[in-house]
């Protein structure tokens, strides 16, 4: 089982012209609904309010077969909302809206396996009244030994100006077997630091973890105890950014998830796994960086029958013949990405 963890909310998507749509959101809902739709098992821990809104999620979550037991409702509460404004090269600046109880008290599984993948991030996983549930969480999915996968996705540096937030970051770091972050988060977080400057901040608190970082229109690179990798994104025509790493992390789990938990760790991230295409069934190769990408206005992979896969064992995986997309957004341009197992 793979679970996301992480804030549920309807966003509401703000053209520069002033067309506007909507659809379920939030980071972890977005790589959930993509993975289901790959054919994973996967369950989402999130909290909802009681309107019209929290139910068209819950039902868009299991028509795309994304399991809810964990999803929280809270009684007379509104379910979060986002506005989502994309500015003229397609990025997205945020306002929140949110009300959530005083006391708030998520539902998760009460153990874990080896074989379970956690996933958690953005400003959810630094919110103070989450913070011992959140420890809890990661607790228990550490001493099962579920691999676990943090993702900052951090959306402005300002965020970060309180002590206890960056704290609570740095514990989560510390947390993960891998992290994945973009060119952004790391700026935000470290300033002006190169992304090796960044992992010798992060190595502090956790020496090991593989870091995935995600650049855009430059590509993607991870730093792996072998050494660096860096590999191009293909160029395509930006409609919209959002979720665009949510996409990443689902084709990334997604690929972890095939290939399956190895007793000694991530072996699996090996250098020469990383570099040669020819290493079927041993790592994940992102060939190209989701970053630069979108579909219209949405989250993203668009369609499975845009993914390559030597064995073509990927393509084969879409048992619900839907659409690999976060969120529920339709493609409106090919994505030649390829996620290779």
């Amino acid at each position: 089982m793979i679970y996301t963890f992480g804030e549920s909310l309807m966003d509401v998507i703000v053209e520069k012209t002033g067309r506007a749509f909507v659809r379920p959101g939030g980071a972890m809902l977005n790589t959930a609904v993509s993975l289901a739709r790959a054919g994973e098992a996967v369950s989402l821990i999130s909290e909802l309010g009681d309107d019209r809104t929290a139910t068209f999620i819950l039902n868009f979550l299991k028509a795309n077969g994304v399991e809810t037991r964990y999803v929280k409702k809270y009684y007379h509460r509104n379910t979060a909302l986002a506005l989502a404004f994309l500015d003229e090269k397609k990025k997205a600046g945020y306002t929140f809206y949110k009300s959530y109880p005083v006391h708030r008290r998520l539902t998760g599984p009460g153990e874990f396996s080896k074989q379970d993948i956690l996933l958690f991030g953005s400003m959810y996983a630094l919110d103070g009244k989450l913070r011992n549930q959140r420890r809890e969480l990661l607790l228990a999915a550490k001493s099962s030994g579920a691999l676990i996968c943090y993702d900052p996705n951090i959306r402005e540096a300002a965020r970060l100006e309180d002590g206890k937030t960056r704290e609570a970051l740095f514990e989560n770091f510390a947390a993960a077997h891998l992290i994945k972050a973009s060119d952004e988060d790391l700026a935000f977080i470290f300033g002006k630091l190169s992304p090796g400057e960044c992992l010798k901040e992060i190595r502090k608190v956790n020496p090991a973890a593989p870091l995935v970082v995600t650049r855009g229109a430059a590509g993607v690179m991870a730093f792996v105890p072998e050494g660096k990798i860096e590999l191009p994104a293909e160029p395509v025509k930006v409609v919209s950014t959002v979720g665009a790493g949510d996409a990443f992390n689902a084709g990334m789990l997604f690929a972890i998830s095939r290939k399956g938990r190895l007793p000694d760790g991530i072996r699996f991230f090996r250098l020469p796994e990383w570099r040669s295409s020819s290493a079927r069934g041993s790592c994940f190769l992102p060939l190209s960086a989701l970053p630069k990408t979108i579909t219209s206005g949405g989250t993203s992979i668009p369609d499975l029958k845009a993914f390559r896969c030597k064995s073509g064992s990927f393509l084969h995986q879409n048992k619900r013949n839907k659409p690999f997309a976060v969120g529920g957004y339709p493609s409106e341009i090919p994505l030649r990405y390829v996620w290779q197992l």
